[in-house]
């Protein structure tokens, strides 16, 4: 990454006095190793500097993005949680779509009538169909798992999938933990051919979606349920968030996703939605 594209980045973010000695050294990649992988070969130096530099990274996706809890792992990957179930306004903005709060609003937060009823719980309640990703971007080595709860009858035109979701428009899914499935600019476009396991009205739902090097799996409840292969070229980093269609409701509680950063992506997206 060039000096002037890390100023450019800094200056974007107001952050230019941290951020110059952060990115030439969290986003320049050591050969033969991603960040959190490097082999520092006794220099103790270099390694408070990276030390360093990833607490101001992750200080700089608390303010962004204000997940409910962030983990930075010894392998070099992130654990980034979002509950739900609170309603907090400053995760109004943390997606691609505004939450709303009007009734008629396809992404919203459930509203306190809905959450009287028998069993109903807070949460981003979902209808009819759309998408939004969290405005992070990825390397494709990510886990994305959801918790959600359908209110409406089981259908098979119904589609509730966590993505990863490439520079294109194009992702890859998992639809109801039970098929995986190919996207394109805001539609489903192939799935496979297993049958979806029940989803009971108003019960807990744990779907989950696994990307790694050309290769993604549908899990439900942690199990794997189906498997399928992507262009690896084509999806070298991604956004990862949810795709629903048909005529489908919801609400879901929480979103968790553990992978790596892209962070020269995830910086420019930053500076972006600063201007």
């Amino acid at each position: 990454m060039s000096i002037s594209r890390r100023s450019f980045i800094a200056r974007g973010l107001g952050y230019s006095s941290l951020l110059l000695p952060f990115s030439s050294s969290l986003l320049s990649a050591q050969a033969g190793g991603r960040p959190g992988e490097e082999s520092f070969s006794g220099n103790s130096t270099t390694k408070g500097q990276k030390e360093s530099a990833q607490k101001i990274f992750q200080s700089i996706l608390e303010e962004e993005l204000k997940p409910s809890s962030l983990e930075y792992r010894v392998d070099g990957r992130y654990e980034m949680l979002y509950d739900f179930n609170p309603k907090r306004s400053w995760h109004s903005k943390i997606f691609t779509r505004k939450i709303g709060e009007r009734n008629n609003d396809k992404f919203r937060w459930t509203l306190p009538e809905e959450e009287c009823l028998r069993y109903r719980v807070p949460g981003l309640r979902i209808a009819d169909k759309g998408m939004a990703l969290l405005r992070v971007w990825w390397e494709d080595d990510v886990e994305v798992e959801a918790k959600f709860r359908q209110h409406v009858t089981m259908s098979p035109r119904n589609v509730f999938a966590i993505v990863f979701n490439n520079k294109s428009n194009a992702a890859v899914g998992s639809n109801y933990g039970s098929q995986c499935a190919l996207f394109s600019r805001g539609r489903m476009v192939r799935r496979t051919k297993g049958k979806i396991r029940n989803i009971h009205y108003n019960q807990y739902n744990s779907i989950g979606l696994n990307v790694r090097s050309g290769q993604f799996a549908a899990c439900r409840d942690g199990v794997v349920s189906s498997s399928g292969k992507y262009p690896e070229s084509k999806f070298q980093s991604g956004r990862g968030g949810v795709f629903w269609g048909g005529a489908v409701a919801g609400v879901i509680e929480s979103l968790k996703i553990t992978g790596r950063i892209d962070y020269e992506r995830t910086f420019e997206d930053f500076a972006r939605g600063r201007k």
